[in-house]
Parts: structure tokens; sequence; C-alpha cells
């Protein structure tokens, strides 16, 4: 799998000086007249240098990721959607709210947390049109739309990739999300998905659904937060874990009680 951009930036860095193998490889070369005496020992030279100053570098590496990581995040990655010759661009919130998989539990639950989303959007005073709500996003891993990107919504998005991938989610702007759907069928899938995500995102809570009571457990043992058992569970669970360990004001939270009560 490909390293995250902040990780390539101190792996380069850290790598850029010499090592101790050099001496080998240069005094070798010179017993073998390959190289002239005073090439090698300029070459030597900056070896010893590099050697040197990297302590210096591991600083620096540690420096300019940090620096690089906090402006990804602060700035939303943006995507460029072509389609019969006219093109739109979308923002990929770091704190989305993510779907993985996007099959027929997938687009199940895409379809009730946009729903939840658009009421949350009407309770929630924000100025200036300013965007306190995360974005939808859902990633399909299907072959048959690879390099293709849809818009269900304003809201959501569908982009195609691995999201049982953390590098992935990374990759397209997602640092720290909202919440995260596991929508697959194959259990296998599911359990490594929800290993892999909660290693790399401990804080986020992680919604999935299981066949069995059994499985179930197994899930909740591997980082899960809740687990749906049977397969339609989880999008009808999807309004209520919605409003589960969100940021939103408890004034939105109340103002959406009394709407319900008003349907009711």
């Amino acid at each position: 799998n490909r390293l995250p951009v902040v990780d390539a930036i101190r792996l380069a860095l850290l790598l850029s000086g010499g090592g101790e193998f050099a001496f080998v490889v240069l005094a070798l070369a010179e017993k073998l007249e390959v190289l002239p005496t005073d090439l090698g020992s300029l070459l030597t030279a900056i070896v010893l240098i590099t050697m040197a100053v990297t302590p210096f570098l591991g600083e620096l590496a540690e420096t300019t990721s940090d620096f690089f990581e906090r402006s990804v995040q602060e700035k939303p990655i943006t995507t460029t959607i072509k389609n019969g010759g006219i093109s739109q661009e979308t923002q990929v919130a770091g704190d989305a709210i993510v779907v993985c998989g996007y099959g027929e539990i997938g687009q199940s639950c895409l379809r009730v947390l946009y729903k939840e989303y658009s009421s949350a959007k009407e309770l929630v005073e924000h100025p200036e049109g300013s965007r306190i709500l995360p974005k939808l996003v859902a990633f399909n891993s299907s072959p048959s739309v690879e390099g293709s990107v849809s818009l269900p919504s304003d809201d959501a998005v569908v982009l195609f990739g691995d999201g049982s991938n953390p590098a992935v989610l990374t990759s397209s702007g997602i640092h720290e999300p909202t919440a995260i759907f596991i929508s697959y069928e194959e259990m296998e899938r599911v359990s490594s998905a929800t290993a892999r995500l909660r290693a790399s995102f401990p804080k986020t809570p992680i919604y999935v659904r299981a066949p069995t009571r059994l499985e179930a457990l197994s899930l909740k043992d591997l980082g899960a937060t809740e687990v749906a058992i049977e397969s339609d569970e989880l999008p009808r669970s999807a309004s209520t874990l919605f409003w589960l360990n969100n940021p939103w004001p408890a004034s939105a939270k109340l103002l959406r009680d009394d709407v319900g009560q008003e349907r009711l």
C-alpha cells in the first residue's frame, strides 16, 4: 500500500543521508580502480557530512511533515468531475461521514444518512453559510466505476476506492472522520475493514453489520462501536446512529426531537 504523503515526506528526508555501507562500496571501488582516489575521497567526505547532519534531518523531517499535515487538514481536497464536457468541483471534508462499500446496503445507508443530514442542516444555525456538518462520502471499489466520481446530492459524493484502506481515506482528504459505516456483505472483509480502520482512527465511531450474534461479538472485539444484526438493520439504525457521538450542538438535538414529536 502507498504511504500517506506526510509519512512519505518524513521518510524521504530521513533516508536522504549516507550510510556506513557507502564506506565499504567506496573503498572497494578505489581498490579496484573503478573510482579515482580524489573522487573517492570527496564522496567519502560527503557521506561523513550527511551522516553528521542526520539528527538535524530528523528534526527537519518532523517539522516539515507536521506543517504539511496541518496545511492539508485546513484545505479540503477538491475533486474535479467531467461529464459531457462539463467540469464540476466538489470538496471532501476532513471530518466526513464515511460509508465503506456502495452495494445495496451501502446505498441504503447513504440515502438514510442524507435524509438526516438534510434535517440537521435545517436545525443548526451557522453564520454566512459556513459548513459545520460533515460531508457524506461513500467509497465504491467496483471496477466498473474506476476513475469516475458521482454526486448523488450536493452533500454526498461517491468516490472510487477501497474504503477499508485508511490510506485511501487520508489521500481523499478525510483525516478525522466523524463516523464510519462498513456495509460490506462478506464477513471476512467486514472484519478486516473494522480492524484496519480502528487502528488508524481510534476515536472514530465504527458501525457495522453481522448476520449472527457470535460474529457481532467478534466484530466488537475488533473495535466496532455498534453492530447491527442482519443486513437491513444498519440502514434502519443509521438515522439514530447519525445523532450518536457527533459534534452537533445540544440545541440541534433538542430541536430535532421536537420536530420528530410534531411529526408523530
